[in-house]
């Protein structure tokens, strides 16, 4: 645009509203995602024309029920990337879609805990932001400090101990798991996936 002046390509209808824009390699095409709640997104395309202008939306590309955090093209323009947000380690990950057809989207494997994802236009090369959290159940003894009970590279959360005090069930990584509460290293086992 000459002018510099910012103009408007999309126009929302409340509550819904669009983030994460990103150009395609030849600069007539914008991805984005439009959200009617954070946690209810969908991955959309606008074509543009010479004067940046929308001249077609191509439409809803997939339909995501938890938060978008970036889109990405591939460099061939026959792809979006898109990372979503979850707490849960396995669900928070790297996704693509087809631009041209309206296939199911496929998780790129390696992306877990992936956001704010980039792709180089003149190679196959791709980058994103591996978010790394961990917590872990403590137990609290009088007269001692605090001393780890279930520790891993999962995210625990949500320790309930059973009525007698010798087991205690937790969340981890987005499973049920369960460990004797008594042991200094405790085994966990999952319960439910």
């Amino acid at each position: 645009m000459a002018t510099g002046e910012a103009r408007a390509i999309t126009r929302p209808d409340p509550p819904t509203f669009h983030l994460a824009p990103t150009f395609s390699a030849d600069g007539r095409a914008v991805a984005y995602a439009s959200c009617q709640r954070l946690d209810l997104c969908d991955v959309y395309v606008v074509q543009l024309d010479a004067d940046l202008k929308p001249s077609a939306t191509t439409g809803l590309l997939v339909r995501q029920p938890v938060p978008i955090t970036g889109t990405a093209w591939t460099r061939d323009g026959r792809w979006i990337v898109y990372a979503n947000f979850a707490w849960s380690e396995e669900l928070n990950t790297l996704w693509r879609v087809r631009v041209t057809a309206h296939d199911a989207p496929e998780g790129i494997e390696f992306g877990g805990r992936a956001q704010f994802q980039s792709v180089a236009t003149g190679v196959d090369r791709l980058a994103f932001v591996r978010h790394h959290q961990d917590a872990d159940v403590y137990r609290l003894l009088p007269g001692n400090a605090p001393s780890a009970i279930v520790k891993s590279t999962r995210v625990e959360f949500h320790p309930r101990y059973s009525p007698d005090g010798l087991q205690l069930a937790f969340e981890s990584g987005g499973r049920v798991a369960v460990a004797k509460s008594g042991s200094r290293t405790p085994m966990a086992r999952v319960l439910c996936n």
